[in-house]
């Protein structure tokens, strides 16, 4: 991985093409984090009058399993790490650095979880078919006013959080301060990275809806399966466990490139303050000889 200053253009394009090429073990360390809770969560929403202890336990373990999707972030930065430094590359030594800062990862993703979900969540609400129309203007209301005014611009300036704290020897007093520097050297580049991903998002969950009504209807009309319930059943908006399916999927196929573009910022602002480059080779070299 060349580590030189990039432009917004360069940084998206390479982003894709550094997804791509560790595409299997990007999606593995996010599938291995990520599914759990995303498991749950649909969990909770198909059943939501569930009795007993259950109904206190499946909570609390989805709560306490969102943060832990923190260590997926780590484990992908830390692949990232490790290319740039032109060290080898494997499952077990990604992971094992991304757990050995495990509960700074996981702490970070439990902040950023808390201040910046209840936008998107009350967005997610207001198409319940459920809601009454009151509360779907109000959801729809403050929904968008918390995600545009605190969710973005947080995301914004924590782009380079998790990347932070896969560095070889961070200092957890540094961090605030080193997270105002990089959100202040290049606030631009990281707002329209941030931006960028809700619409790519809602466009793959299109898609994917989409083909997933075509292999129905090959499976119907072609194969002489029987799909009408399925049909009925997998409408989107109409049936919100389907819909939010879809968004968890397409958010989980989009996290390398999201991760890679994370990194990639990082590294330019890093390269244009400090000189990351040429740490990095001088880094090869030593190791080298």
């Amino acid at each position: 991985m060349d580590l030189r200053p990039r432009t917004l253009g360069e940084i998206l394009d390479d982003a894709c093409r550094f997804a791509l090429a560790d595409a299997p073990l990007l999606l593995l360390f996010k599938a291995l984090f990520l599914l759990p809770s995303f498991t749950l969560l649909l969990f909770l929403l198909a059943e939501p009058t569930s009795l007993g202890i259950a109904k206190i336990w499946l909570p609390a373990i989805a709560a306490v399993s969102l943060p832990l999707t923190g260590w997926a972030s780590a484990a992908c930065q830390e692949l990232f790490r490790r290319r740039a430094a032109g060290a080898s590359v494997d499952v077990r030594s990604c992971i094992g650095g991304a757990l050995r800062r495990g509960l700074d990862h996981a702490a970070a993703r439990a902040t950023m979880l808390v201040l910046t979900l209840p936008g998107p969540l009350m967005l997610f609400a207001c198409f319940l078919p459920d809601a009454s129309p009151i509360l779907r203007f109000l959801g729809f209301l403050f929904g968008s006013l918390l995600t545009l005014l605190l969710a973005m611009p947080l995301w914004s300036a924590t782009t380079s959080l998790h990347a932070l704290l896969s560095a070889a020897s961070p200092r957890a007093d540094s961090l605030p301060r080193e997270l105002r520097r990089e959100a202040a050297a290049a606030p631009g580049k990281a707002a329209l990275l941030v931006s960028l991903r809700l619409p790519l998002l809602f466009l793959l969950v299109v898609q994917l809806h989409f083909l997933g009504k075509i292999a129905l209807w090959s499976a119907d009309n072609l194969a002489g399966f029987d799909t009408a319930l399925l049909d009925v059943e997998l409408q989107f908006f109409s049936n919100p466990v389907y819909t939010l399916a879809l968004f968890l999927v397409g958010w989980l196929l989009l996290s390398p490139f999201f991760e890679a573009c994370n990194f990639l910022l990082h590294t330019d602002i890093r390269t244009r303050q400090e000189g990351l480059d040429l740490q990095y080779r001088v880094q090869r070299l030593l190791t080298a000889r």
